[in-house]
């Protein structure tokens, strides 16, 4: 058989720069002659592994006959010498306490008050004596105790302490208000036109988001559409849930009614209404609660989320302390609100047939997948607080103003002022 030639051999050898062998092509039928210096298959091998070695210098050798080797070196890499004259800055930097600082020592809070307050009614403000006139004197000492202990069962105020030096603690305002099923509730408040920015509070720390109108009634058509359970709920207290950042400290003096002594304050332990960041601190302690239960929050509004599990759809929607639950699913729900009330004191206000969600009155026919919204009883209330009775309004075809009157009344007495068409409008 012909002896085998070099260009036998499938790219044994080293690649040229520009890829293309110098030996000539062997002519037909005649076989080319090997060289004696010419690499054979082993050697080609030998040279490969040799080449691939640490050991090459970086001198080209001399090329074999026929052949043309590569004109590219190998060089080895740059390693940093630690003895060489680059700064030690290059490669490490110094630990010290201005550059790795040590994470802040946590805050010892005070011990949270653990003794119900009792006020002394005679030393109550005016405000509370002519609120208690109207409603009678025990109803609205009951609405206040409750008040009262609620802060302390919830842990909001401290032991009475002395105030640091440079702090000025905040007062507090007893709100007092009937509400539309008659009962009387007490808030205790703090004044959030006291606060100084930098202080006591930031401006990151004050905006909590809410859903909208919009959202409402979009989550009031998806029940609808889909035949689903709509329930309410009301998180009693919400404020009270949310512990205070350790970088502000706001202290308040006793409530009202109430003594500690001289110069005696209290450290509010968690948030309180009427602080300028309280809203943020609640939304924070419930959008993680929620997101817990495998909600997601939706992107276009994130106090919108929404659940599937199981082929179970399951949404809400929260308004500060108002939840709207829609669910596809009667078990599904019934969880949901078992893990809310283990974390949460609410009012479970049912479904939302024949009630009132933020202003809005619903009716709500779920077999026929039927709903309804109306805003009656609120424009009734709104035209009574104006000293209007809607009763004894007539329409009017055409109610043109002509020489200053309309019909038989003078039209300053039948025109509404812009803040009376604000109310009524909503």
């Amino acid at each position: 058989p012909a002896a085998a030639s070099v260009d036998d051999e499938p790219d044994l050898l080293l690649p040229s720069d520009d890829h293309e062998a110098l030996v000539p092509p062997a002519a037909a039928g005649v076989p080319t002659p090997v060289p004696v210096d010419a690499p054979t298959v082993d050697d080609n091998c030998e040279h490969s592994d040799r080449m691939a070695g640490s050991d090459l210098p970086n001198e080209v050798e001399a090329e074999p006959t026929g052949l043309r080797r590569s004109t590219r070196t190998t060089t080895a890499p740059r390693r940093f010498d630690p003895d060489s004259s680059v700064p030690a800055s290059l490669w490490t930097e110094p630990v010290t306490a201005a550059t790795h600082p040590l994470p802040p020592e946590p805050i010892e809070q005070p011990k949270p008050m653990s003794t119900y307050l009792e006020p002394t009614w005679d030393q109550c403000d005016a405000e509370y004596h002519d609120f208690a006139r109207q409603h009678g004197a025990d109803a609205t000492q009951a609405a206040y105790r409750r008040e009262l202990n609620a802060l302390v069962d919830a842990e909001v105020l401290s032991e009475p302490m002395d105030p640091p030096e440079d702090v000025k603690p905040l007062s507090m305002r007893i709100l007092l208000k009937e509400k539309a099923d008659g009962r009387l509730k007490a808030r205790a408040c703090v004044r959030r036109n006291r606060q100084q920015h930098g202080v006591n509070f930031d401006n990151d720390q004050t905006f909590a988001p809410v859903a909208s109108r919009v959202a409402f009634r979009l989550l009031f058509a998806i029940a609808a559409a889909l035949n689903a359970f709509a329930h309410t709920r009301d998180i009693t207290g919400a404020f009270l849930y949310g512990f205070m950042p350790d970088d502000f400290s706001v202290y308040v003096p006793a409530p009202m009614g109430v003594s500690f002594g001289p110069r005696k304050v209290c450290k509010l332990l968690r948030s309180l209404y009427g602080l300028r960041q309280a809203p943020k601190i609640f939304w924070d302690v419930l959008h993680t609660f929620v997101v817990s239960l495998e909600f997601v929050a939706c992107p276009n509004d994130p106090c919108v989320y929404r659940r599937s599990r199981y082929g179970n759809l399951i949404f809400l929607g929260v308004h500060v302390d108002d939840i709207l639950v829609v669910a596809t699913d009667l078990d599904d729900l019934n969880s949901f609100k078992a893990a809310v009330q283990d974390r949460f004191k609410i009012t479970d206000q049912g479904s939302i047939h024949e009630s009132c969600f933020l202003g809005l009155e619903v009716l709500y026919d779920r077999e026929l997948g039927v709903l309804n919204l109306h805003c009656d009883d609120h424009f009734r209330r709104s035209i009574g607080a104006l000293g209007i009775d809607l009763d004894s309004l007539r329409p009017a075809s055409t109610p043109i103003i002509k020489d200053g009157m309309v019909g038989s009344q003078p039209v300053e007495d039948v025109l509404l002022r812009e803040d009376q068409l604000r109310t009524l409008s909503g």
